[in-house]
């Protein structure tokens, strides 16, 4: 007896269904690719802000950032000296400085060499940053020059927010005069406490993060020591304008 052979047309139906199966399993599969990417985007912060006092819960960058003035090498060499001075009343050393970025304020991005940064027509982006270690603290110092003061205000309103700062916490400074403190987590999963300082079309920031070496405090003594050394290193700022000798009066070793 001969086997039952599939005619033409079961065969065309089977191949059908096949191709359809084929098809549903590849969209399935798209779908679930599409929603571990959109998960991923989120992590990083692409697609949206997420701005909450203490509940941010990712990394991100505020959009619609001014854009940096545009300087010569001897103004950015001032702008690196009048950083430098910050920590000429510490121990320790620096250990890298560079030009920087806006966005950079929300990240841990290393600043760049000056060939790395340089503009066209032998101009560079008004940042810099110095970095500096103590005993128990990774010290930072950054200034950005915007185009107008009307800019850099808007900046510093936007630096010194929770708006894409994990655990942000935001509170008035007690020196110097105008500025902001700000307590977060970085993006190394290290507590932070940064101070902002608004001069005309400047913009500083001291950072003070904690080494595991510092002698161990409750989270909330933590908390006030790291702004309270963030803001007497902001008082040796260019136009900081702090009490005569307040941070020259501090000890500064025990840090």
């Amino acid at each position: 007896m001969e086997p039952d052979r599939e005619t033409p047309a079961a065969r065309q139906t089977h191949q059908r269904l096949r191709l359809t199966g084929l098809l549903v399993c590849l969209v399935a599969a798209i779908v679930s690719l599409l929603g571990t990417r959109t998960s991923l985007l989120s992590t990083v912060g692409i697609g949206g802000n997420e701005s909450a006092q203490g509940a941010s819960t990712t990394w991100c960058v505020p959009r619609g950032l001014p854009t940096l003035a545009g300087t010569d090498r001897h103004e950015l060499i001032q702008l690196r000296d009048g950083l430098l001075r910050v920590f000429e009343v510490t121990s320790g050393r620096g250990y890298t400085g560079g030009v920087i970025a806006p966005e950079d304020m929300w990240s841990d991005n290393s600043p760049l060499g000056p060939r790395a940064s340089r503009l066209a027509g032998g101009w560079w982006p008004a940042g810099y940053e110095v970095r500096w270690w103590t005993r128990y603290y990774d010290l930072v110092a950054d200034v950005l020059v915007f185009i107008t003061p009307h800019q850099a205000l808007a900046f510093f309103r936007q630096t010194a927010s929770t708006d894409c700062h994990r655990n942000g916490v935001r509170q008035p400074a007690p020196w110097p005069p105008q500025a902001r403190n700000l307590a977060w987590v970085n993006p190394d999963n290290a507590a932070q406490n940064d101070v902002f300082l608004l001069r005309g079309r400047r913009v500083y920031r001291v950072a003070v993060v904690r080494l595991d070496d510092a002698p161990k405090e409750t989270a909330s003594a933590q908390l006030r020591t790291g702004a309270k050394l963030a803001d007497l290193l902001a008082c040796v700022l260019p136009g900081a304008d702090c009490a005569s000798g307040r941070a020259a009066s501090i000890d500064y070793s025990q840090w």
